[in-house]
């Protein structure tokens, strides 16, 4: 087994387009499977077979991801793309879609370099891999062709730009011994084109496209045709439904009944005369500051604060709407029953009073003294209550 540099052809650059940069990004057949006839340094030919299993390997397609591509092969052939030579040679790189399509080997590109790009403009659209591999000794045939030797561990260094579609340019360059470049002896240039070839246009770019890559095409415009045509019956047709919706709009709003009129006023009625009557329920344990608050209040909250009032150590967390409406009307109903306004909290509110009035009374210009005033009301509370006691018993 002896390893040696091949330079094989790929078919096209296909899919291509031009990005606001300048740059040019290709969806290309950069090789394929088949038995492959080379041309050595010694003027001798080879037929060699790439088989499936050595060109879709993984092991190999991981070695064309975002390998350099060069404008035509590094020069003396066999000269690789190397970390001293890359930055004069590579125009741009491979992307890391690396992927078998039928029998082709499918990879995407981005030229970025001026040189690159102005030699793809002038027609420079063919490719061909630079790549190492092991050549074993093998004869047999292969989908009808006989091959005599089979390529093994394919590893690539980089992908060139050349001006032919296949190798046969490569034929004519002084080849090492163990270097060899594909040729197709029994077919011309213009032969090989006319029966693998299709002639695509992308971007207003025509290129040279292997048939299955022009069917795809094809394929996915006419997808792509349909989707936007489906689109825009679908925007017709919701066009037409929402002017129809809206002219049902205008005419019920135009037509609306007296009797229709009528059913909203009486419940808007309804509605104020409900809001009346609870604010005028809630006048009976509110404060008058409290009362000013209602207009901005729901009427559940309203009830809620009504609920507090009467009864501060309830805990309305958590509870729904019945519990607070039937908490409400219970609450009122005893409140009513009394007879008295504020009546579950006007004496200890009378004793408050009294007592901050006195806190004022001491010293006007001063900050009151709220322990002391408080000290003070409890005492009048219990001299009050003496007196009381003394009544009673008199």
């Amino acid at each position: 087994m002896t390893t040696v540099n091949r330079y094989d052809a790929g078919e096209l650059i296909g899919s291509a387009k031009r990005t606001d940069e300048g740059f040019i990004l290709a969806d290309a057949v950069v090789s394929r499977t088949g038995v492959f006839v080379y041309q050595d340094g010694k003027g001798g030919v080879r037929r060699e077979l790439r088989h499936p299993d050595d060109v879709f390997k993984a092991d190999s397609l991981e070695t064309l991801k975002l390998v350099p591509i060069t404008n035509g092969h590094p020069k003396p052939i066999g000269t690789f793309v190397t970390r001293a030579n890359a930055d004069s040679l590579a125009v741009g790189q491979t992307g890391d879609n690396i992927r078998p399509d039928g029998r082709f080997l499918m990879a995407p590109l981005k030229v970025i370099k001026a040189d690159g790009i102005d030699a793809i403009d002038k027609g420079r659209r063919g490719l061909s891999c630079g790549y190492k591999c092991d050549l074993m000794e093998e004869a047999g045939t292969y989908n009808g062709e006989p091959f005599t030797h089979r390529q093994t561990n394919i590893r690539y260094n980089h992908l060139a730009l050349v001006d032919k579609g296949r190798a046969g340019d490569m034929a004519r360059i002084n080849l090492d011994a163990d270097d060899a470049a594909q040729v197709d002896p029994s077919e011309t240039r213009e032969d090989q084109m006319s029966t693998i070839l299709s002639k695509i246009t992308v971007d207003g770019i025509a290129y040279d496209a292997a048939p299955e890559v022009a069917n795809k095409l094809a394929k996915e415009t006419a997808r792509a045709d349909a989707a936007e045509n489906a689109l825009k019956a679908a925007n017709t047709a919701l066009s037409t439904t929402t002017a129809e919706r809206d002219t049902l709009k205008d005419k019920v709003t135009k037509f609306d009944s007296d009797e229709e009129k009528k059913k909203r006023q009486d419940a808007i009625d309804a509605a104020a005369k409900a809001r009346v009557g609870l604010v005028s329920k809630a006048a009976l344990v509110l404060k008058p500051d409290d009362m000013k608050k209602l207009d901005g209040m729901s009427d559940a909250e309203i009830k809620a604060l009504c609920i507090k009032t009467v009864s501060p150590s309830t805990n309305l967390d958590g509870k729904d709407e019945t519990y607070v409406n039937v908490r409400f009307d219970m609450e009122m109903d005893a409140v009513e029953a009394k007879g008295g306004k504020r009546a579950a909290s006007d004496g200890l509110g009378s004793q408050r009073k009294a007592a901050a009035n006195g806190a004022r009374a001491d010293k006007a210009d001063e900050a009151p003294d709220y322990n002391k005033a408080r000290a003070d009301g409890f005492e009048r509370m219990r001299n009050n209550w003496g007196a009381d006691d003394k009544e009673k018993r008199a």
